[in-house]
């Protein structure tokens, strides 16, 4: 076979696997925008909304390093927990509901506003459960999209086309990761 027919396979190929992973591959990018848009840049302007009142150390110079703890803690066992107790299959049966759950991602950044910040002069929830409750969910969802993205993209094509696949799902992760050091 000459070169340019094995170019035009290889494009097939890369075509016929980007068609099937598509709703992971999407999910992947919109989950890691949604995260790298807030995470660290905007949630560590997150402030106690009894800074400077309470003698609490935790409500004063360290709400901040909490808040990174309260990011990658639930963030890290999201990723343990996704693979023991959601069913795979179900999600692989229906892999729109990937791009779906990291569309509705898209109101933590609203959510975020109404917490006390820095960066904002706006009026916000007079509550630190409030802030430290979306940080969690925040956290917690990204934690258990990425995982299931990577888990469900390479059981959409065939067996041999798995190493292929989760190398297709990095691309995509690296692209958004290239997209945040330009913007």
């Amino acid at each position: 076979m000459n070169g340019d027919g094995e170019l035009r396979s290889d494009e097939s190929s890369i075509q016929s696997t980007l068609k099937a992973i598509k709703f992971p591959a999407l999910a992947i990018l919109l989950t890691s925008f949604v995260t790298l848009s807030l995470f660290p840049a905007y949630t560590s302007t997150l402030q106690s909304v009894s800074m400077c009142k309470a003698t609490n150390r935790l409500q004063n110079d360290l709400f901040e390093p909490l808040g990174f703890i309260l990011f990658n803690f639930p963030d890290l066992l999201a990723r343990i927990i996704a693979p023991m107790s959601l069913d795979i299959r179900s999600v692989q049966r229906r892999p729109e509901v990937l791009f779906l759950a990291a569309a509705s991602r898209l109101i933590f950044p609203g959510l975020f506003l109404f917490a006390k910040s820095s960066s904002t002069e706006i009026p916000y929830i007079n509550s630190d459960l409030y802030s430290i409750s979306v940080s969690i969910a925040f956290a917690f969802s990204n934690g258990v999209l990425m995982s299931l993205c990577f888990m469900v993209a390479p059981l959409l094509l065939p067996q041999d086309s798995a190493e292929t696949t989760r190398q297709r799902c990095s691309d995509f992760m690296n692209l958004n990761l290239a997209c945040g050091l330009l913007g």
